[in-house]
């Protein structure tokens, strides 16, 4: 049982720096992330931030941003506006958040040290910038 509830617990937190990474792609200081800015939304590989913003969208305006991240016509800055404007930037945090309270419920379970560097580990990647 214990493992299993370990790898759920990790779980939650990759998915978590996962998220924070997807944010990180469009907010991030390219020098201080060490990698160019962009790349996923480039690649048009679906991110929660793009796919919240979607959901906000009307279904001409969904069609549009489709189009548009499809072949890769608009500007990084242009797409970050966006994010922001619809909020999505903000409630894919908000996830990242949750998944990491869901790891923390589980890591506290143990009262041992293991469990004080898990729960650290989560609140280091909600404070992530770079």
């Amino acid at each position: 049982v214990e493992i299993n509830e370990w790898a759920a617990a990790g779980t939650r937190i990759g998915l978590a720096f996962q998220i924070i990474d997807d944010v990180l792609d469009f907010t991030g200081d390219p020098r201080r992330c060490g990698k160019t800015l962009g790349t996923d939304f480039a690649t048009a590989k679906p991110t929660l931030p793009v796919l919240i913003a979607l959901s906000c969208e009307s279904a001409a305006g969904r069609e549009r941003w489709q189009s548009a991240l499809r072949d890769s016509c608009v500007e990084l800055g242009e797409v970050r506006r966006w994010l922001i404007g619809t909020g999505a930037l903000d409630q894919a945090r908000n996830e990242a958040r949750r998944r990491v309270d869901e790891a923390a419920e589980i890591s506290r379970r143990y009262d041992n040290r293991a469990a004080r560097a898990f729960e650290e580990l989560g609140q280091f990647l909600l404070a992530r910038r770079h």
